[in-house]
């Protein structure tokens, strides 16, 4: 059963449209991402499931019901905005207890609640403190628990970890996942952030200028690119023309066609290579990246730039510009490309 259900989802500001014709179901239990660049309609989309912002045409349903016209609260939906927007004044505890009481719950159903909540995002002991006195991670925290504690039918997150350091970033992301999935908990969740889509979506519906341009489980998403922007967009895919192509790799199409780094390998002597290999390719380094496990090297063959990624296994794998690399290249892990 869908959870969630868009159909010929329309909006428009003044002149300008934002999307139309959006088409988008997610299941019962699902963590969806909407992802793309900024300006292609995925906050707007998820205000529009909130009820934040009116639509054009088209219809909501949630659970089977109808609810493209219903007022904000009483859509059933928790919303977790990348601003935290904490009342300073009331402690934790009051902060996510403040739509309980809205709800006008007895007294101990709202502390038996809230102290549950608290536990699951691990913050049971900070229940008197103020926002001001709260970590970013914690606030962010804080601002989930009180979409939680509701008991939402749907949880819509809005780039929550964006204005995050990278380390409490990476931890939050696994948290908000673990809860997630604990609750069985409807997500959809806005990112522009590929790594973040990939790590913590069941499905990711990419999106630009307005449109869904696939919608698909991340290992489809990564490796089978729809179109020329899915690939530009997720990872660092090398994209060649139907003519590199040919002077590349002797291969006529077309199409042009998308190599992912790490499907470009770096010649060892000794290793035995599958047939489905390209003949060895003469290279020159342009420049390289230290990225931790990983080295990215720009290289470049009879005029064509290629990103090749190899494992930082030791030292003497950081080649200096200028050096030469002998490459191999996965032909069956080529994708040709429309649009």
């Amino acid at each position: 059963m869908h959870s969630v259900a868009i159909t010929h989802l329309e909006k428009r500001f003044a002149d300008k449209t934002v999307f139309t014709d959006i088409n988008l179901t997610v299941a019962a239990g699902e963590f969806l991402t909407l992802l793309g660049p900024s300006g292609c309609g995925k906050s707007t989309l998820l205000r529009c499931l909130a009820g934040l912002t009116t639509v054009d045409g088209g219809q909501i349903h949630l659970a089977g019901e109808d609810i493209t016209q219903r007022a904000v609260q009483k859509r059933g939906i928790g919303m977790v905005f990348q601003s935290y927007a904490l009342f300073p004044n009331l402690t934790v505890t009051e902060n996510v207890a403040f739509g309980l009481k809205l709800q006008k719950l007895a007294h101990f159903q709202i502390h038996q609640r809230v102290q549950q909540i608290l536990e699951l995002v691990e913050l049971e002991d900070y229940g008197h403190r103020y926002p001001a006195e709260l970590s970013g991670g914690q606030c962010q925290r804080v601002a989930l628990a009180r979409s939680l504690v509701v008991q939402p039918k749907v949880l819509l997150l809005d780039e929550p970890l964006s204005a995050l350091d990278a380390r409490i970033r990476k931890h939050l992301r696994e948290q908000i996942r673990a809860i997630q999935r604990e609750l069985s908990l409807t997500t959809i969740f806005v990112t522009h952030d590929q790594e973040e889509a990939l790590t913590m979506s069941d499905r990711i519906a990419l999106m630009n200028e307005g449109q869904i341009i696939q919608c698909d489980v991340p290992e489809q998403l990564y490796t089978n690119p729809a179109n020329h922007f899915a690939a530009s967009f997720m990872g660092q895919y090398n994209l060649l023309t139907p003519l590199q192509l040919e002077q590349l790799l002797s291969i006529q199409s077309r199409e042009s066609a998308a190599i992912r780094p790490e499907s470009i390998y770096v010649f060892e002597a000794g290793r035995n290579y599958p047939e489905h290999f390209s003949a060895q390719q003469q290279a020159i380094v342009v420049s390289h990246q230290l990225l931790g496990t990983i080295i990215r090297y720009q290289v470049a063959i009879a005029g064509i730039e290629l990103t090749v990624d190899r494992l930082n296994r030791s030292a003497d794998r950081l080649v200096p510009a200028g050096q030469p690399l002998t490459l191999l290249i996965d032909k069956s892990a080529i994708r040709y490309l429309k649009g």
